[in-house]
């Protein structure tokens, strides 16, 4: 895998820098409503900030459609912990029980899965091409 230096990697540190101490942050204030899946969040935007930059320096098209595929499996993940965030932050923490979370991992892991094992069944994207932009040609569950 090779990376080139991107002037746009600088935003990127910054956008880790600032998600590392909102992290820190609610880890201090974890007994706060809603600190607790804000951290998972703010961890989970790392991780697709990070991808999102190595996407950006990468230089073979297979390593960028590698880290494209990363930060597609984390989306859905991401948008739970919002979503559960904002349940506990609004005080509906009733919501937010074991069950609940059981019930919304089974689809995170499903996806997270079919997006990881795409080029074997083409179930979410039938082709993914590069000519200095990720074209997708989307399969039948996307």
């Amino acid at each position: 895998m090779a990376y080139a230096y991107n002037h746009h990697m600088i935003l990127v540190l910054i956008c880790l820098l600032v998600l590392s101490l909102l992290c820190r942050y609610a880890f201090r204030n974890r007994c706060v409503p809603g600190a607790r899946p804000f951290m998972v969040l703010t961890v989970l935007l790392m991780f697709w900030i990070m991808a999102n930059g190595l996407t950006l320096i990468a230089l073979p098209e297979e390593t960028k459609i590698l880290w494209f595929k990363f930060r597609a499996a984390l989306m859905l993940p991401i948008i739970t912990a919002c979503f559960i965030f904002s349940l506990d932050y609004a005080g509906l923490e009733r919501w937010v029980s074991l069950r609940t979370l059981s019930l919304l991992a089974i689809p995170l892991i499903i996806l997270v899965l079919l997006i990881l094992t795409n080029d074997v069944h083409h179930l979410i994207w039938k082709r993914i091409r590069f000519d200095g932009r990720i074209h997708l040609c989307r399969g039948p569950i996307n």
